[in-house]
């Protein structure tokens, strides 16, 4: 009996070492089979965030681009008086850059005189660039809710098919091309997106403050689908302002034939600066953009407002500074590991 007691004791401590080994050893593996399977959730919930997220939605679906089709139509209004001044600014820095994605025409009024009401009254600028008098609008009313309305119908009826994307501007933005191709080339055009910079509507202008409209100056962005949806309902739209602001009548129209607002978040915000700020102007945005951090200048794919034009070619300026630093920091980096590859040889 105390043989057998003996062996039971010897083969419990020789077993029961094992047994926990193998007990730890098996949770192990299986905490690093189930944090697999909750980063595999996780991952889903991400992305099914990402696609509920208003700026990118479909994000992995990517814009199809083709030979006969171009990725950006940039329609800019402008004024006849400009001409010499705000366009050649204009043409002169970013309106010069990545012409192989984009395409810019500046659009006029012509004081009302007939003329082909689809086509208007072309007038070649410097570059294959193109200023084109729309019919029937004055070129010095503000807010230009005509010319604006008139502009987007003429590129709805002559480049829809031509192009994925559009944007309206203003003859005092700065937009970075270069940074709006990478966004747009990753986004589905045939999807009806509405982006710009976010704003909440106000009962004086007869929106409901839950609507959101993007505002004008910045720039606002339409997928070729959803031009495609509003494109024939524009001319009724003119006839229904219920404002004086072109941008809340441009958002009113869309939602109303569409149902969609314009893209609201924080993101939106970064990308499109508007210089607002100063002496007690907080929701006031300035004649030019003096000062500016290299943060937002970098953040961000818009800007306005340079009314002056000596400031479009210092924000370039600034544009092109951010580009050789980080040229820079990209050769620094390539010597650094080109060193450690010799080292290892």
């Amino acid at each position: 009996m105390k043989n057998i007691k003996t062996k039971l004791v010897i083969i419990f401590f020789r077993l029961f070492p094992s047994v926990v080994l193998g007990y730890f050893i098996g949770m192990h593996f299986r905490a690093d089979w189930c944090g697999s399977r909750l980063r595999q959730r996780s991952w889903n919930e991400i992305e099914e965030h990402l696609q509920s997220v208003k700026l990118k939605p479909q994000i992995y679906q990517r814009t199809r681009l083709s030979q006969t089709k171009g990725l950006i139509y940039i329609g800019i209004l402008s004024m006849e008086k400009h001409r010499n001044t705000r366009i050649p600014a204009i043409t002169d820095t970013w309106g010069r850059k990545h012409k192989k994605y984009h395409k810019i025409e500046f659009f006029t009024g012509n004081n009302g005189t007939a003329n082909n009401p689809r086509l208007g009254e072309v007038i070649p600028l410097d570059d294959d660039i193109k200023l084109i008098q729309l019919p029937g609008t004055a070129d010095i009313s503000y807010p230009p809710q005509k010319k604006s309305f008139a502009m987007l119908k003429f590129i709805y009826d002559n480049h829809l098919n031509d192009f994925e994307w559009f944007v309206r501007a203003d003859d005092d933005s700065y937009i970075k091309v270069d940074k709006l191709v990478k966004l747009l080339s990753r986004v589905n055009s045939s999807k009806p997106y509405y982006i710009g910079r976010p704003k909440q509507g106000k009962p004086i202008d007869s929106m409901n403050p839950l609507d959101i409209y993007c505002v004008g100056g910045s720039g606002m962005l339409f997928s070729r689908k959803l031009l495609n949806l509003i494109g024939p309902h524009l001319e009724s739209c003119l006839s229904e302002m219920y404002s004086g602001h072109e941008d809340v009548e441009i958002a009113r129209c869309i939602r109303r034939h569409t149902g969609i607002a314009c893209s609201d978040s924080n993101e939106s915000m970064d990308m499109f600066y508007q210089n607002y700020g100063g002496k007690s102007r907080k929701n006031i945005y300035g004649r030019n953009i003096r000062n500016i951090s290299r943060k937002n200048r970098t953040n961000a794919i818009s800007f306005h407002a340079n009314k002056d034009p000596k400031y479009q070619y210092k924000l370039h300026i600034g544009v092109l500074q951010d580009q050789i630093r980080t040229l820079l920091k990209t050769i620094t980096k390539s010597r650094a590991a080109a060193s450690f590859i010799n080292r290892l040889l």
